[in-house]
């Protein structure tokens, strides 16, 4: 029983600390050292928040995402060699 407590207690915590407009990365940092909880989706938030992968100003998350994702495009047409072709050409600035 004591253990339901701690976690929920615990858990309330990290859903104040994730709904915040701006989430406190040292904070959050300071927090999961003791694990995520396993529940709400939390464990990926907390990834993409701490590679950078997620802007900590949760309106800017779309934005950011977007510049994430063409920027994972843009690497990986940089990266890729189609099959079949024998030459790359790369241009360097």
């Amino acid at each position: 029983m004591t253990n339901n407590i701690f976690f929920d207690f615990r858990l309330k915590e990290f859903e104040a600390l994730i709904d915040e407009d701006e989430i406190d990365i040292k904070a959050l940092r300071k927090f999961i050292h003791s694990g995520i909880p396993e529940c709400k989706k939390f464990r990926p938030i907390c990834w993409k928040l701490l590679f950078n992968y997620l802007d900590p100003k949760k309106k800017n998350w779309q934005s950011h995402l977007n510049r994430q994702r063409n920027n994972y495009r843009n690497l990986i047409k940089e990266i890729v060699i189609p099959p079949g072709c024998k030459e790359v050409n790369v241009n360097v600035d």
